[in-house]
Formats: structure tokens, C-alpha cells, sequence
């Protein structure tokens, strides 16, 4: 096994770790109503998947605010915040 490899799989596993955890803090955000943190640690999870190549984990659904229509993506998912 080349260092390149061993670096290459050092540097996934890290890029998976730091997509674990900005997930599971964009769910406690989202859980504390704190949309835009949600939405930041949001982008950071999908950061994280592209720089993998691999699809991002499900975005974190936000509740809507009051006297809001909810916005939409343009695939028709709801967008954060």
C-alpha cells in the first residue's frame, strides 16, 4: 500500500467523520429552532459529500415559521430556513 492510498483513505474517513458530525448538529439546531446555524451545519454536510463524491445525507427539514409559506428547492424539496 502506497502512502498516497493510505492518505487518500486518512482523508476520506476524515471528510465522513466531520459529515457525521455536522449532521447530527444541524438536527440539534433545527431541534432548538435555530434555523440559520441548522442551515450552515446544513451546507457543511453537503460540503463534505461533494468533496467525497458521494450524495449528501437527507437535508434537515426545519419547521416553517409562522405566517410563512415554507420555501421549496427547485426539485420540490422544502429548503432550510
Amino acid at each position: 500500500m502506497t502512502q498516497q492510498t493510505l492518505d487518500s483513505g486518512m482523508r476520506t474517513q476524515r471528510i465522513e467523520y466531520i459529515e457525521r458530525m455536522a449532521f447530527e448538529l444541524a438536527r440539534m439546531a433545527a431541534d432548538q429552532q435555530l434555523p440559520m446555524l441548522a442551515y450552515i451545519l446544513d451546507m457543511a454536510v453537503e460540503e463534505a459529500a461533494i468533496s467525497k463524491g458521494a450524495p449528501p445525507m437527507a437535508a434537515i427539514p426545519l419547521p416553517p415559521r409562522p405566517g410563512r409559506t415554507p420555501r421549496r428547492l427547485g426539485d420540490g424539496r422544502p429548503a432550510a430556513g
